[in-house]
């Protein structure tokens, strides 16, 4: 892509401790309406709150727990946060829904007994909404959750897991242990409008093209969510999208348009790139169960490419705010370069002009 992104300028974040696992794994990023900044990272189980400080900073941090609102299947296991989108007094989140395989940690010995292992985390399951007050508080009552599967009776995550294990396209990367980073099913975006909800897939990518699934919630009386037909009898709609080989690292609004990030699917150094889908909302109608859009056409459309530093500064959740007064694109970084440390615990992430 040949329009490279124009910095507007850089937002300050200050939290209230040094945690790498909380700043150098920042991966989802959404706003409120009581002026809120809320930021998810993909190591924690709480979702972190930061207030309007001064124009362009952010600070009094808070940590919100989220088994406080809903209920997890694993009490202390990481969530791996890859989404967060706020509509109609809820902030909705998404887990990675992945599988993992475990990391070499530099002992030849048992190295290649961990490259065998790949594991499930039941919390990585985890899709939902939380209320938030109009102070800017996480509360209990309204919040909800998709249930999650039963570990004990052939456990698949929960119910979208075991609808998607029937897709032709995706069936088979879930039944089969493929894991995230090696073009394995991973969630890492989340946009909701009304009762759609979009889910962008980092993987898999299939001979180049990326996949965004629609999803219809309903509610229940148990605090939990309900998947209801997207499309004709379909419980999702997939959209698929020619990114040139790139997966889906976050949505967010633009008007009645989606920003969608793209970057690499596999754990290597790669180019982010920016693309605008245009009117998603239009098809809502439609009892298709699945689109395909080309590169550069009238609905899908290539806007810009984030700049690239090889080794850090890997782009991973974005949202649309202002940038003194212009519309701009917030985006947070996983392993954030040394240049955009503060301190000990702050760090700065960016704001690009929207083309």
């Amino acid at each position: 892509m040949d329009n490279e992104a124009f910095l507007l300028g850089r937002v300050l974040l200050e939290f209230n401790r040094n945690d790498v696992d909380l700043w150098g794994e920042l991966s989802a990023i959404a706003t409120s309406p009581d002026g809120s900044l809320w930021v998810g990272s993909d190591e924690l189980q709480t979702l972190e709150r930061l207030s309007p400080i001064t124009p362009m900073h952010y600070g009094k941090h808070k940590d919100c727990a989220l088994p406080k609102c809903i209920s997890l299947p694993d009490p202390e296991g990481e969530i791996d946060f890859e989404g967060l989108d706020y509509d109609d007094g809820f902030l909705w989140f998404v887990g990675s829904h992945s599988q993992k395989r475990k990391r070499p940690k530099g002992k030849a010995s048992k190295d290649l007994k961990r490259l065998t292992q790949v594991v499930k985390e039941p919390n990585r399951y985890a899709l939902g909404r939380v209320a938030v007050s109009a102070k800017g508080a996480l509360v209990a009552k309204g919040s909800a959750v998709l249930p999650f599967g039963d570990a004990e009776n052939h456990w698949e995550g929960n119910s979208l897991m075991t609808a998607l294990g029937k897709d032709p396209h995706l069936g088979n990367y879930i039944h089969h242990p493929v894991p995230s980073k090696e073009n394995g099913l991973d969630i890492e975006g989340l946009a909701v409008r009304g009762d759609r909800l979009f889910l962008g897939l980092r993987g898999p990518v299939l001979r180049g093209y990326g996949i965004i699934l629609e999803l219809r919630f309903d509610d229940t009386e148990k605090k939990e969510l309900k998947l209801l037909p997207a499309a004709g009898k379909h419980l999702y709609r997939k959209h698929i999208f020619d990114l040139q080989g790139q997966g889906i690292r976050d949505l967010c609004w633009h008007g009645d348009d989606l920003i969608i990030l793209a970057g690499p699917t596999m754990a290597v150094d790669g180019y982010a790139d920016v693309f605008q889908w245009r009117s998603p909302l239009d098809d809502v109608k439609s009892d298709t169960a699945d689109f395909i859009y080309e590169r550069d056409g009238d609905r899908l459309q290539g806007t810009m490419t984030l700049p690239h530093m090889r080794g850090c500064d890997k782009a991973e959740g974005i949202m649309l705010a202002s940038c003194w007064g212009e519309p701009a694109l917030w985006v947070v970084y996983d392993g954030p370069g040394a240049d955009r440390l503060v301190g000990d615990r702050s760090l700065l992430i960016d704001a690009f002009r929207i083309p």
